[in-house]
């Protein structure tokens, strides 16, 4: 299951269907004029791209709105855009199934989304994961060939673009839902794969929680669970006679934002799923992203790629790695995280250059740590806490 995937194809090793499944997928400027121009050779190489045709399925993850106007909506990160013109890079990628249940997709708002949506069913690409309302979001999509079934369940983390039973967005998971919707499409399904959009950027482990959700949705039918948005190759788990990934890193996502991450997003993998009569296998296929988009890996790029993402699976059986890897890496991150509380004002600003100190090290004290860990983690005062503070932004 290591290894690296041969380029043997699906009836000569018996196979009865092959999917490839990829994360992020965006262009930029850097690449926008060969999506609109269908350029895909260009983007991800001759060979990459003889492989993609020859599979029966293709599934990434359109991490932007597909649109010409700037309808941005409020929100704390960046608002993805990209022009209509480039479907037609998608497009060349067909057969193709594009999940959309991501913290980008409502980026231009409903307008954004909108336009998303009639141009993939005007140009016939099959897609899931954000529609109208929340009913229409959580659809799932179910691949049949040769009398296979494969349903992919498609879910992603609260943020800015979920939708609710009344308002457009993406399909957001929810502790008391998503694992009985796994269940129920697992009935109509021979397998099931969970595209479960979340965990943190650039950490490659699952943190405690993130493999408590995942090893669910195996127990409640998923075959397959991957997380994305991570953008960095992560670590595999075998949980239960089903498969894991804690991230796969960008398929093609040439950005700005990144450079101060080189090192995690120089490589990902695509995920190979070989279907026969009687098995399903998951496979990892190594990538390098290159300045145009992304292309296959060497086999000493792959070996490299494959050595750490083994060593880190190994790590991840140890529950006590988990947890102190991330507390770990909670270390790193949890003065930024007070900073926000704190504000962003120029009076805040002013303060911690004159006190030549973070002002969070000058004003909170070990009351205040103990009541922010409250609110957070209590579910009576988050769910106030949260409520308020959406108060606020409306206002």
């Amino acid at each position: 299951r290591w290894n690296q995937l041969s380029m043997i194809t699906k009836w000569e090793s018996g196979y009865i269907l092959k999917i490839y499944i990829g994360a992020d997928f965006v262009p930029t400027d850097i690449n926008r004029i060969l999506f609109e121009n269908g350029d895909m050779h260009s983007i991800i190489g001759t060979q990459l791209y003889n492989m993609l045709c020859e599979a029966d399925l293709n599934v990434f993850n359109l991490e932007v709105p597909l649109t010409d106007n700037d309808t941005s909506i409020d929100k704390f990160g960046h608002n993805l855009k990209s022009p209509t013109k480039t479907i037609n890079g998608y497009k060349a990628l067909e057969p193709l199934f594009l999940t959309l249940a991501n913290n980008h997709s409502l980026d231009q708002g409903v307008e954004g989304l909108t336009t998303t949506l009639n141009l993939l069913k005007q140009h016939k690409i099959a897609h899931a994961g954000a529609g109208a309302n929340l009913k229409e979001a959580k659809k799932p999509f179910i691949f049949e060939k040769d009398n296979v079934r494969i349903g992919f369940y498609l879910c992603t983390e609260n943020e800015f673009t979920i939708a609710t039973c009344h308002t457009m967005g993406a399909n957001p998971f929810d502790v008391l839902e998503s694992f009985d919707e796994v269940k129920v499409l697992k009935a109509q399904c021979d397998y099931v794969i969970v595209l479960y959009h979340g965990s943190k950027e650039f950490y490659r482990y699952p943190s405690p929680m993130l493999q408590r959700y995942c090893r669910k949705f195996v127990d409640s039918g998923a075959n397959l669970v991957i997380c994305q948005h991570n953008h960095c190759v992560g670590s595999r788990e075998d949980y239960q006679g089903g498969t894991i990934i804690y991230g796969q890193g960008n398929f093609i996502f040439n950005s700005d934002f990144y450079v101060n991450h080189q090192e995690f997003v120089k490589d990902a993998i695509l995920v190979t799923v070989d279907v026969t009569k009687d098995d399903f296998v998951v496979s990892e296929l190594p990538i390098r992203r290159t300045d145009n988009g992304t292309r296959l890996a060497t086999e000493v790029e792959a070996a490299e790629t494959l050595k750490a993402y083994r060593k880190r699976s190994e790590e991840i059986k140890d529950p006590h790695f988990v947890i102190q890897a991330y507390k770990d890496f909670a270390d790193t991150h949890v003065k930024r995280y007070l900073r926000e509380f704190l504000g962003r004002s120029f009076i805040v600003r002013a303060i911690n250059a004159l006190v030549g100190r973070k002002l969070v090290e000058l004003i909170l004290g070990n009351t205040s740590y103990l009541a922010i860990q409250n609110y957070l983690e209590c579910e009576a005062h988050h769910e106030l806490f949260l409520r308020g503070v959406k108060n606020i932004n409306k206002k």
